[in-house]
Protein backbone atom coordinates (compact mmCIF):
# COMPACT_ATOMS: atom_id res chain seq x y z
CA UNK A 1 0.00 0.00 0.00
CA UNK A 2 1.45 3.40 -0.57
CA UNK A 3 0.53 6.20 1.47
CA UNK A 4 -0.13 8.62 -0.92
CA UNK A 5 -2.73 7.15 -2.22
CA UNK A 6 -4.51 5.37 0.16
CA UNK A 7 -8.18 6.37 0.38
CA UNK A 8 -10.47 6.89 3.04
CA UNK A 9 -14.62 6.60 2.77
CA UNK A 10 -16.01 9.16 5.27
CA UNK A 11 -19.14 9.93 6.65
CA UNK A 12 -20.14 12.42 9.21
CA UNK A 13 -22.73 12.71 11.94
CA UNK A 14 -23.65 15.89 13.80
CA UNK A 15 -25.38 16.57 16.99
CA UNK A 16 -26.44 19.79 18.09
CA UNK A 17 -28.31 22.45 17.00
CA UNK A 18 -27.09 23.24 13.08
CA UNK A 19 -27.43 26.40 11.50
CA UNK A 20 -29.66 27.10 8.59
CA UNK A 21 -26.76 27.40 6.38
CA UNK A 22 -25.23 24.39 6.00
CA UNK A 23 -23.00 25.52 2.99
CA UNK A 24 -21.09 27.58 5.96
CA UNK A 25 -20.13 24.55 7.91
CA UNK A 26 -18.94 23.20 4.39
CA UNK A 27 -17.05 25.82 3.34
CA UNK A 28 -15.33 26.52 7.09
CA UNK A 29 -14.45 22.18 6.63
CA UNK A 30 -13.14 22.17 3.06
CA UNK A 31 -10.74 26.14 4.12
CA UNK A 32 -9.54 23.68 7.06
CA UNK A 33 -9.15 20.08 5.35
CA UNK A 34 -8.06 21.74 1.97
CA UNK A 35 -10.82 19.25 0.49
CA UNK A 36 -13.04 20.30 -2.29
CA UNK A 37 -16.14 21.91 -1.01
CA UNK A 38 -18.09 19.61 -3.09
CA UNK A 39 -16.78 16.70 -1.11
CA UNK A 40 -17.23 18.61 2.60
CA UNK A 41 -20.65 19.62 1.44
CA UNK A 42 -21.86 16.06 0.68
CA UNK A 43 -20.42 15.35 4.45
CA UNK A 44 -21.84 17.92 6.08
CA UNK A 45 -25.29 17.40 4.98
CA UNK A 46 -24.78 12.95 6.12
CA UNK A 47 -23.19 11.82 2.82
CA UNK A 48 -20.02 9.71 1.82
CA UNK A 49 -17.33 11.07 0.74
CA UNK A 50 -14.29 8.61 -0.52
CA UNK A 51 -11.28 10.80 -0.02
CA UNK A 52 -7.56 11.11 0.70
CA UNK A 53 -7.98 13.03 4.21
CA UNK A 54 -4.58 11.56 6.35
CA UNK A 55 -5.26 15.35 9.06
CA UNK A 56 -8.93 14.47 9.98
CA UNK A 57 -8.01 14.22 13.28
CA UNK A 58 -6.14 17.62 13.49
CA UNK A 59 -8.78 19.34 10.97
CA UNK A 60 -11.80 18.18 12.83
CA UNK A 61 -10.30 18.72 16.42
CA UNK A 62 -10.10 22.18 14.76
CA UNK A 63 -13.69 22.45 12.84
CA UNK A 64 -14.97 21.97 16.05
CA UNK A 65 -13.27 24.80 18.18
CA UNK A 66 -15.31 27.13 15.36
CA UNK A 67 -18.71 25.23 16.65
CA UNK A 68 -18.16 24.38 20.40
CA UNK A 69 -22.20 23.53 20.68
CA UNK A 70 -21.89 20.63 18.01
CA UNK A 71 -20.80 16.95 18.72
CA UNK A 72 -19.37 15.21 15.51
CA UNK A 73 -18.79 11.95 15.01
CA UNK A 74 -16.44 11.37 12.01
CA UNK A 75 -15.90 7.55 10.70
CA UNK A 76 -13.72 5.93 8.47
CA UNK A 77 -13.56 2.62 6.29
CA UNK A 78 -10.39 2.38 4.80
CA UNK A 79 -9.13 0.10 2.00
CA UNK A 80 -7.56 -2.25 4.67
CA UNK A 81 -10.28 -4.10 5.65
CA UNK A 82 -9.33 -3.88 9.32
CA UNK A 83 -9.29 -0.01 9.01
CA UNK A 84 -12.55 0.85 10.26
CA UNK A 85 -12.96 3.77 12.97
CA UNK A 86 -14.94 6.34 14.90
CA UNK A 87 -13.61 10.01 16.18
CA UNK A 88 -15.91 12.04 18.38
CA UNK A 89 -15.05 15.71 18.50
CA UNK A 90 -16.34 19.05 20.52
CA UNK A 91 -15.32 22.31 21.66
CA UNK A 92 -11.77 21.20 19.72
CA UNK A 93 -11.10 17.93 22.06
CA UNK A 94 -11.03 14.27 20.47
CA UNK A 95 -13.24 12.20 22.95
CA UNK A 96 -12.16 9.06 21.56
CA UNK A 97 -11.00 6.87 24.25
CA UNK A 98 -7.43 5.77 23.69
CA UNK A 99 -7.13 1.92 22.83
CA UNK A 100 -5.15 -0.07 25.50
CA UNK A 101 -2.35 -1.92 24.05
CA UNK A 102 -3.04 -5.44 23.67
CA UNK A 103 0.63 -6.56 23.96
CA UNK A 104 1.30 -4.46 26.92
CA UNK A 105 3.23 -5.86 29.36
CA UNK A 106 3.34 -3.82 31.82
CA UNK A 107 0.14 -4.92 33.09
CA UNK A 108 1.53 -8.07 33.99
CA UNK A 109 3.92 -7.35 36.36
CA UNK A 110 3.09 -8.18 40.16
CA UNK A 111 4.74 -6.26 42.56
CA UNK A 112 4.52 -8.75 45.34
CA UNK A 113 6.86 -11.33 42.84
CA UNK A 114 10.37 -12.30 44.49
CA UNK A 115 13.00 -10.44 42.37
CA UNK A 116 16.05 -12.02 42.66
Amino acid sequence: MIYDRYHTEFTLSIEGELPADKLTLATELAKISKNSLQDMNRLIHGGKVYIQWHSSQKDMVAFSKLHPELMLILKGEGEDEYDRWTRTFRKGIDLTPVEEDDDDDADDFDEDEDQD
